[in-house]
């Protein structure tokens, strides 16, 4: 048991427990900062889904750098594709634009769309985020190795509390997709799937 009773005062348990040596503590730590984090992660995005359904202003857009904001993206999810046993590529145009976006939004889009991936891919898998330069807008994706999504739902996974159905699909309340859709748009974008059963799915979505 941790002797919490001599750690000083306002100390919090997070402190205590980020020094500890014991392995199976530190991995329970790591445990429930990830939860905490994806928890509000899906609070935020019910919350600006409903915003962007409003038709709220809510975007703070500012020059961002592309293959910068990816970087911090794969950066944000990359513990979780280790601990799924995968890989995380990219293959990147050698000159990307700079884009006008709110970073936060797109970040979280981004993220979103990666931790999806790691959902749907074996163990062993690769996940590709790609990025290209067409001149008036950028091209952004995220390749996965998954099972890939037949036809007749590719057109619904964007809707809110929709997700993919087949036998022993991960589990989820299918917030993220919609939210992406929602943000994307609200920066004139689009975003779909290019996708065929058994040959995995690309998330593609584009920045003007």
């Amino acid at each position: 048991a941790l002797a919490l009773q001599k750690t000083q005062p306002g100390l919090k348990l997070g402190q205590v427990l980020v020094n500890h040596d014991n392995m199976a503590v530190l991995n329970l730590l790591q445990t429930g900062i990830r939860s905490t984090r994806q928890l509000k992660r899906m609070v935020d995005s019910l919350l600006d889904i409903q915003r962007l359904e409003e038709g709220r202003k809510m975007l703070d857009r500012s020059p961002v750098d592309l293959r910068e904001l990816l970087g911090e993206a794969v950066q944000l999810v990359q513990p979780l594709a280790i601990d799924a046993g995968q890989r995380l590529t990219f293959d990147l145009d050698g000159v990307l634009p700079s884009v006008l976006l709110d970073r936060d939004m797109i970040v979280r889009v981004l993220t979103n769309l990666i931790e999806n991936a790691i959902k749907y891919t074996p163990e062993g898998g690769t996940i590709v985020v790609r990025a290209q330069n067409r001149g008036d807008h950028a091209r952004v994706s995220v390749v996965d190795d998954g099972p890939g999504i037949p036809h007749d739902q590719q057109g619904l996974i964007f809707d809110k509390f929709n997700r993919v159905k087949y036998q022993d699909a991960p589990k989820g309340v299918g917030l993220g997709l919609a939210f992406c859709r929602l943000a994307v748009r609200a920066h004139e974008g689009d975003i779909w799937v290019e996708s065929d059963t058994g040959r995995g799915s690309e998330f593609v979505f584009t920045l003007p």
